[in-house]
């Protein structure tokens, strides 16, 4: 599964959304489900400093800051998921349901 760390300047809070793999990011869609203007994907050193992580070892659990986790519709399709363990070489297999209740996960569509 493919995470994106979104940066929503509405609040200029950092948002971190999980999404299925094989889809895109709708930037137009999510700001109006945010409520704002613009979307974008923050960049590398914000990512770093608010989640603890570096990229490409991103899990969806224990930020450096607490932050609010939405996640795609479609991940819920899926009976197992795999995601970051916090590091590059590991990932953690768990029932999507299970992640929901984790991250306390507000489910969007994205598409």
């Amino acid at each position: 599964m493919k995470t994106s760390v979104m940066d929503y300047l509405k609040t200029a809070g950092i948002e971190y959304k999980i999404k299925r793999h094989s889809r895109d990011v709708y930037t137009k869609k999510l700001a109006k489900i945010f409520g704002c203007k613009k979307v974008q994907i923050a960049p590398k050193e914000e990512v770093e400093k608010a989640t603890g992580y570096k990229i490409g070892a991103i899990a969806p659990i224990g930020f450096k800051r607490e932050m609010k986790i939405y996640m795609d519709k479609d991940v819920l399709k899926e009976e197992i998921v795999d995601i970051s363990s916090g590091r590059p070489d590991a990932g953690i297999e768990l029932k999507s349901e299970d992640l929901v209740k984790i991250t306390k996960a507000e489910i969007i569509k994205v598409d």
